[in-house]
């Protein structure tokens, strides 16, 4: 008996924690036509209106059958895009997946810091004045799919578009968040820490309402061709640095941006400790400081790395410069 009342209470636990509040609440109730689909014979081969779909979707999704509809709206992606994709190679080395997770890390930031810089100029401007790119906020929305932040109805309705539309919909909810919210932070975020407790702290825990003009804006917006060609562009600045740098330039270049990205790290992990201890005890408070006195030491690291980092994309803009008067011109964005 107290076994079956442990594995009740454990269960009650579970669904508690993977409750959450609807952001797009369907107003009209669309279970009958997702359940015709559900049910439709060979569905995995049969392509429903794309319009239909996007349609239905806007209007929300029943809960009760979000699991099911994930897999066919997964299945109707496979069938709209049918291009030869390359097949997952197996048996690869756990230290190479590390690696091309890294490089397809670094093919998005870029590709956000270029969709911030083009749709919303003043606010890139903003943030780059202050020191501030997209690995710094955007790394845990895209490894995560902003589950570690954000409420989970949000996340749900996130997964929604991702199984319609793909990857995508992570760049569109990234450049929704900080198009719609870029006045306050312009007006109430002058300082590196600010901005960094309002993506981290304040912009997770937005209204619903909020959060569903956040969606509506996402479905309504197209940017595969722009994040095509950044892609693109990414790939010919790497081979231009790679063909420019001597190799050991272009190996000290990636090891003081991983250096500088995890002193960042380390900096931003010290100020949310700083910020939580709560003392009046000006001995106690010394003493808790004491074994973090080398973050001064650190600071100037960071800063001193940073020059150097600067330096070297420098001379990757000049070089790449004196490539263009010869291979013709290419919109090359060197400072990302």
């Amino acid at each position: 008996m107290e076994q079956q009342s442990h594995k009740r209470n454990s269960l009650h636990s579970r669904r508690v924690n993977l409750d959450y509040e609807e952001v797009t609440p369907y107003l009209l109730d669309m279970s009958p036509n997702w359940q015709k689909m559900l049910n439709t014979p060979n569905r995995e081969n049969v392509g429903f209106p794309t319009d239909f779909l996007q349609s239905i979707i806007h209007r929300g999704v029943p809960r009760q059958l979000r699991g099911g509809i994930w897999q066919l709206l997964m299945e109707q992606h496979r069938l709209r895009n049918t291009r030869a994709t390359r097949k997952p190679t197996s048996n690869v080395p756990y230290n190479d997946l590390l690696k091309q997770l890294t490089s397809q890390q670094h093919v998005q930031m870029y590709q956000l810091s270029r969709l911030l810089h083009d749709q919303h100029r003043d606010l890139h401007d903003h943030l780059e004045a202050l020191d501030i790119g997209p690995s710094l906020y955007a790394a845990p929305w895209f490894l995560t799919l902003f589950s570690s932040q954000f409420p989970l109805g949000f996340v749900a309705r996130i997964f929604d578009l991702i199984f319609f539309k793909g990857p995508e919909v992570v760049f569109k909810v990234a450049l929704s968040l900080l198009g719609i919210h870029k006045n306050l932070i312009m007006r109430t975020c002058n300082s590196f820490e600010t901005v960094v407790d309002f993506l981290k702290s304040t912009l997770p825990k937005l209204s619903i309402v909020q959060l569903e003009k956040t969606i509506n804006q996402v479905i309504d917006m197209d940017l595969s061709k722009q994040l095509h060609a950044y892609e693109v562009e990414y790939h010919v600045l790497q081979d231009v640095a790679e063909e420019t740098l001597p190799a050991a330039e272009s190996d000290r270049l990636l090891a003081l941006e991983r250096t500088t990205t995890h002193l960042r790290q380390q900096n931003l992990d010290l100020l949310e400790e700083l910020q939580v201890y709560n003392s009046d005890d000006e001995a106690n408070l010394i003493d808790y400081l004491s074994p973090y006195k080398y973050l001064f030491a650190v600071e100037l690291e960071r800063l001193a790395l940073l020059n150097t980092v600067q330096d070297l994309r420098n001379k990757l803009a000049t070089a790449h410069q004196e490539n263009l008067h010869l291979n013709g011109p290419f919109h090359a964005w060197p400072g990302s």
